[in-house]
Formats: structure tokens, sequence, C-alpha cells
């Protein structure tokens, strides 16, 4: 299909998936969290893409790369306005430490399973693809990059699933405060961490090596010098937050001016693109610059920036259901490799995070600890998890970037059908209770007086 006729399809598609939601049946709360999350919409874009119905073939998707980039933007800079100091300074330290903990300790143990396990994946499926076993073993850098990313995507999850089992019962409780918090204060932490091994280990500095090492350049390397290494990886990660912190402070510039609601919207969604636009041409993580951007434009005085968040909202989910579809396209095959490295990342992940709450509640006073199992309601992920996967894609496509995206999302779909189940029974074992139960415990969660009416 031609890329404009391609890209007019998925406009309409995200046009018509921002009105609705696909398959909203009376299923079991795994399944209906599977079709009301957004993730319904990987399904739309398999069909569409090469695999399935191919109208939206290998070349259209390497032409709509720019529209990846500017959903990865949009994310980042969504995430990164939500963070204003005002607000930061009331929550609690021994929250913040929790959120580190939890976020630190599934990272480390993650990425350490992931650069062990990751050969004998490979080794024990039989399925090589194009990067043969010794290769792979010997590659440090390539298996480093892979644990970094399997690590902080595996680190952060999503609280949408808390928004079916509310609106299904609504549970309210001291855990479900607590899980919302925590889901948001882990996602920046994810995001710079892996914005920051992209620059520490640029392209070009690692395609330089290579061609060092084997005294000419590399035709294996999975990657496409698109700038001289003319710097280190600490040159690019200042040039990765002077990006963001520039194109921040000029974005509150530009919107300190009286805006219509159709010229903010057009004005932050230019900002994106150029911000994206530039990060990928220098190799950079989109989601990491415009994290940064967003951070700049929350923390500096800019009356402008309840609506500069009210048009990111407003047009979050039209975007989202895009850059699902764009994803659900590139959805490589799922492979004996694949399977198995999910299989064994969903199990590793769920054992990470009951070990980073086990970890981060020791410094609790003993009456409000939270619960020891609350890193099983932290098992949903979802948008973010998989923007972390597609950021990688484009920095550093290859096979490896493509085994990693299938790994990725595979799991993400596995969680999202268990992980809402184990959210409502982690949250009702903490003491959660919806307002009947509590009127019916006496209206504070307190049994009944004697006597008193059931």
């Amino acid at each position: 299909m031609n890329v404009v006729l391609g890209f007019v399809l998925i406009v309409l598609l995200g046009y018509a998936g921002s009105r609705l939601t696909l398959f909203q049946q009376r299923f079991s709360l795994g399944v209906r969290y599977l079709f009301t999350a957004g993730t319904e919409f990987l399904l739309v874009g398999l069909i569409l893409g090469p695999r399935a119905a191919n109208l939206l073939t290998d070349a259209a998707l390497h032409d709509l790369s720019p529209v990846l980039s500017l959903g990865l933007g949009w994310i980042g800079l969504l995430v990164g306005v939500q963070f204003d100091r005002r607000i930061l300074k009331q929550i609690a330290l021994r929250i913040w430490t929790l959120a580190f903990v939890v976020s630190l300790t599934s990272f480390a143990l993650l990425a350490l399973f992931v650069y062990f396990f990751l050969p004998l994946c490979f080794r024990w499926s039989g399925d090589l693809g194009l990067m043969g076993i010794a290769e792979l073993e010997n590659d440090s850098a390539a298996r480093l990059g892979a644990a970094c990313l399997l690590g902080w995507a595996g680190s952060v999850s999503t609280y949408s699933a808390m928004a079916l089992i509310q609106r299904d019962s609504p549970l309210r409780g001291k855990a479900s405060k607590l899980l919302q918090l925590l889901t948001d204060l882990r996602a920046p932490l994810a995001v710079l961490g892996m914005g920051a091994w992209y620059a520490l280990f640029h392209a070009s500095t690692e395609a330089m090596t290579l061609a060092r090492m084997h005294n000419e350049i590399d035709t294996r390397a999975s990657v496409t010098t698109l700038v001289d290494p003319v710097m280190s990886g600490t040159g690019w990660l200042l040039v990765s937050v002077l990006l963001g912190v520039s194109l921040g402070w000029l974005l509150h510039y530009l919107t300190s001016e009286r805006l219509s609601g159709n010229e903010m919207l057009l004005l932050v969604a230019g900002s994106v693109i150029f911000s994206g636009g530039l990060s990928s041409y220098l190799q950079l993580s989109p989601l990491f610059v415009n994290l940064v951007m967003g951070l700049m434009i929350a923390n500096l005085p800019n009356f402008a920036l309840g609506r500069i968040t009210k048009s990111l909202l407003t047009a979050e989910k039209p975007f989202f259901v895009i850059f699902m579809i764009l994803v659900g396209a590139l959805w490589p095959p799922i492979t004996p490799a694949v399977l198995m490295m999910a299989a064994a990342y969903v199990i590793a992940r769920a054992a990470a995070l009951i070990a980073g709450t086990w970890l981060g509640r020791a410094g609790w006073p003993h009456g409000e600890k939270p619960a020891p199992w609350l890193g099983l309601a932290m098992l949903p992920s979802g948008g973010l998890s998989i923007a972390l996967a597609v950021d990688y894609h484009l920095i550093r496509p290859g096979y490896l970037a493509n085994f990693l995206l299938g790994t990725i999302i595979l799991s993400v779909l596995i969680n999202q059908l268990i992980g809402p189940f184990l959210m409502e029974r982690v949250l009702r074992a903490s003491g959660a209770k919806t307002p009947e139960e509590k009127k019916r415990a006496g209206g504070d969660g307190r049994p009944a007086p004697q006597g008193a009416p059931a």
C-alpha cells in the first residue's frame, strides 16, 4: 500500500478507535482488561501489517517511522508534565523511597536475569535467526542493552487495570492510593534510565568501536550511523538533557501568550514532532528528550501549564491508538525463543516486583507497612513498556530489537490477562472495601456496633 494511503488509513482508524472501545462484552476481568486497555489495537495493526493482510507493508512501515517517534514523544511529554514540584512535595518521603526501591530492585534483578538467560534462551530453543550463539555470547554490549531494556520495561506498571476494577466494584483504601502513587513515580525513572543508556552507549560510538575491532566497517552491525562519532557517551548524555531543557524552555516561552485551544494543540504537536524527529536523527531517545521537556514545562512558572496538559490529554487517545496500530503492524513473528523468553520474563518480573516491595517496606512504620504481596498488584503493564521497546527498535533496529519487541508485547498481553485478577485479590487482602461494604461495616471500616442494622 502507498505510504500516504497507509497513513490516512491509520489516522481514520485512530479517530474511530478514540471514539469507541472494541469488544465490550462481559468477559472475565482479565479478558475485558485486555480488550479495553488499548492493546486491542495491536491486533488491528497485526491484521493490517505484513504478517497478515499486508495493507501496511514493510516499506510503508519504514516510511511511517516518524509517526512512531511522534507517539513516543507524546508519551514522554505527557509523563513529564505531571511532575510538578508543588504536587510532588506533598508525597511522603517513605512513598518516594518505596517507589525507588521497587523500581531499582526490579530493574537490577531483571537485568541480571536477562543478561545471563538470553544466550541460553537462543541455545535451548534452537532459534538462532540472524544472530549466532557465539556472537551473542561475546557481544556484551548487545546483551547489556537487552538486559537494560527488559529490566526498565519490567520495572514499570500501569494503573488502568485499577480503573476497570473501580468501574466494576469501586474499592477504596490506602492500598489503592499507594498503588497509584507507586505507578506514577516509577514511570520517569525507567525512561530516564533507558535514555541515559542510549546516550552513554551511543550507536555512533559503538559502530566506531566495531570498526576499530574489525579494522573495517562492520556490515553486520544492526545500526545505521547517522552522525559522526564526535563525542563520548557522556557528551551525548549532556546533549540529550540540554536538548530537552532548551525545547522545554522554548515551548514554555511560546505558550506564554494567550492562545486558543486549537492553537495550543497545534503548537504542542509541532513541538513534539520537532523534538521527536531531531532525537531520532541524532539516535537519541524521543521518550527521554520529551520527558525532560515536560519536566521543564511543569516546573517553570507558566499559567498555560493546565492548558498544555489538557491539550495532551485531549489528543492522547487518538495518538495512542495510531501508535498501537503501527506497533501491531511491526509485531515480529512469535518464535520459540520469544515464547521461552516471554514466559520466563513474566515469572522473573513477578518475583522481582515482590522482592522490591519486601525490601522497600522495611523502612515503613510497623502499623503502616504495605501488604507484603503488593508487588503482585503491580503486574499489569501496558503502553509505557511497549513504548520503551519501540524506542529501542527505532534506535537499534535489527534482529535483537525485533526479538525484544516481540518478547515485551507478549509479556504485556500475559500480564494484562492475569494482572487484574491478582490486583483485585491483593487489594481486598489489604483491606480495600467498596462503599457498600464500608457502610455495612459501620462507615469507617470498623465492625458495626452490636445490634446495628446489616
